[in-house]
């Protein structure tokens, strides 16, 4: 196939049958359009895709053009509140299809089971892409995505904002001038709860407000319930998200893998529950273990994450004056440990032995501003899809394949991306549902 136009059908059968984008000339990328202003388009309008959108709309070099939802609700709320004069769609398929002239970059905030066959569209038309963590539902999707992105010509940027604020900064810094020594252990964790045995409300019929097949995509069908997907419930089941580790472990795992340079685990291992056919389990404890470098005390250094009912062991626990966060990550190093907060300041402890520490001023950074600078030309983006932002999502995925094998030690090779355990392909990639 030589002609840049792919159909959506050709499109998403070729992803489903686990293939690479069909070969494409891809569009012209512009850095932007010739007044100076990136035009952008919004696929996601609710929730966090709300949040996004402002964030977008806040920067001076940027206009919204085109805002897609399935959700009419959102959509309208979105055109009256963001952009009166965008492009108004239900279909992120017909955004592409029709106009896909009329924007230069796009973002993609919506359910994570539809991450892929989204992100690698907009790859194959040239735009710029910022895509929420994280990232894909399956591993070998964001195998794919991420080759994709290396081979494209376009600005990529994965959806973890918290990265730019100065607190995780200050942390990394932290870590990087080894102000604890070298890392002896690392503790992640959230209450939240995404997950648990649930009874699924009578089906109904779908509002006529939601296109509830564009909701479920590639997903496999399932009966519209109320308050059971959507809005804002779809993480608690696997066939559309990952859990509180997909959600949370993104933000919270950021700092020290981004400081210390920890590549793929070698070995992860879950304690258990394990989901169940439809949910992801109300708790969890996720042992990972990397190789170590300049920055590790050892030759493995292990990072252990907690969620829901699971709570971090009483020897991080009790070693601080104040109780601890309900979100966090503590490291724990030879001259003493690190809390970092959501979202606050590290503190390090014991107190006394870091009172002559003074942490940098630092320059304030934005991250979505940063995206939209690097699509301008002007600097790079610190999270790449075929970059770091791969590095970081696939430790999380990695995780949420060993939460469905608790008490199996999973051996992982981060440079050939291979199991050396068996691990059941339907834990790695699924078919895709045509739609």
């Amino acid at each position: 196939m030589t002609d840049r136009f792919v159909s959506r059908r050709t499109f998403v059968s070729h992803i489903a049958a686990g293939m690479s984008l069909p070969a494409v000339m891809p569009r012209v990328v512009r850095a932007a359009s010739a007044n100076g202003i990136v035009r952008h388009a919004c696929i996601g309008a609710g929730g966090m895709a709300w949040v996004d959108m402002n964030q977008f709309k806040s920067l001076a070099h940027l206009k919204i053009v085109a805002i897609c939802d399935v959700d009419a609700g959102a959509r309208n709320r979105a055109v009256e509140k963001v952009a009166p004069d965008a492009i108004v769609l239900t279909d992120w398929r017909e955004l592409f299809d029709k106009h896909a002239d009329a924007f230069d970059s796009v973002n993609v905030t919506i359910p994570d089971h539809m991450h892929a066959p989204v992100a690698m569209r907009a790859l194959a038309e040239g735009k710029h892409l910022y895509c929420q963590k994280p990232m894909t539902k399956w591993l070998q999707e964001m195998f794919k995505l991420s080759d994709a992105a290396g081979r494209s010509k376009v600005v990529t940027q994965l959806g973890i904002q918290n990265h730019a604020r100065t607190e995780f900064r200050l942390a990394r810094w932290a870590m990087r001038e080894k102000v604890l020594g070298k890392i002896k252990e690392v503790h992640g964790w959230s209450n939240k709860t995404w997950g648990g045995p649930r009874k699924l409300p009578e089906p109904v019929d779908p509002p006529a407000s939601l296109d509830w097949n564009g909701w479920i995509g590639v997903a496999p069908m399932r009966p519209y319930a109320p308050k059971a997907y959507h809005p804002g419930q779809w993480r608690d089941w696997v066939d559309f998200g990952t859990g509180l580790l997909g959600d949370m472990a993104c933000h919270v795992l950021d700092a020290p893998i981004h400081a210390m340079k920890l590549g793929a685990p070698k070995r992860i291992e879950s304690a258990g529950p394990a989901p169940t056919t439809q949910n992801w389990p109300d708790r969890a404890t996720v042992h990972f273990d990397f190789d170590g470098n300049e920055f590790t005390a050892g030759d493995t250094l292990r990072l252990t994450w907690y969620d829901g009912q699971t709570k971090a062991p009483g020897h991080i626990t009790e070693q601080y004056p104040h109780r601890l966060p309900q979100t966090g990550c503590v490291i724990v190093g030879e001259r003493g440990s690190m809390l970092i907060p959501h979202v606050a300041a590290p503190r390090l402890f014991p107190q006394e032995q870091f009172a002559e520490v003074r942490f940098p001023k630092l320059t304030p950074v934005n991250h979505y501003g940063q995206f939209i600078d690097a699509v301008r030309g002007e600097g790079k983006t610190e999270a790449p899809l075929d970059g770091y932002g791969c590095r970081l999502v696939e430790t999380v995925l990695l995780g949420a394949v060993a939460q469905h094998l608790p008490g199996q030690a999973v051996e992982y090779d981060g440079t050939s991306r291979r199991f050396t355990t068996q691990v059941p392909e339907a834990l790695l990639s699924r078919p895709y549902r045509s739609w």
